[in-house]
């Protein structure tokens, strides 16, 4: 964990990136956020004006990614982590994958490529603005 922290402290933007997992994050995801609590105790606006990010990557395309991105926004916004989308139409909550259970799937999803492409400009627009 203490390289996660170096990280997060150096950082002006957050990208959280999970497996859908029964619907949700995955465990791992779970474990570091719950962690990064320590961080704030030492500096309560240590992540604060940060701008964040989520990636999802389902087994279909409507598996629970928005369940995902969720979690992920709540994360940002009780740490004081400005949250970004890539807008309307197909990246609301930010960017997300079908893998069809597959690398290779991820890869070929072009929906799924152009919600990041949306999403990362969004990200890049607000890290230019706000830090």
């Amino acid at each position: 964990m203490s390289e996660v922290y170096t990280n997060l402290k150096k950082a002006d933007g957050i990208i959280l990136a999970t497996p859908v997992q029964s619907g949700g994050i995955s465990s791992n995801l779970a474990a570091i956020m719950d962690r990064t609590r320590a961080l704030e105790a030492v500096d309560y606006n240590l992540l604060r004006g940060k701008i964040g990010m989520s990636i999802a990557v389902g087994g279909d395309r409507t598996g629970g990614a928005d369940f995902a991105h969720l979690k992920n926004i709540t994360y940002f916004m009780i740490h004081g982590i400005i949250p970004v989308s890539g807008g309307p139409f197909g990246s609301n909550l930010g960017a997300s994958f079908w893998s069809k259970d597959s690398l290779e799937d991820i890869k070929n999803d072009d929906y799924g490529m152009e919600s990041l492409n949306r999403t990362l400009f969004e990200f890049e627009n607000f890290l230019k603005k706000y830090i």
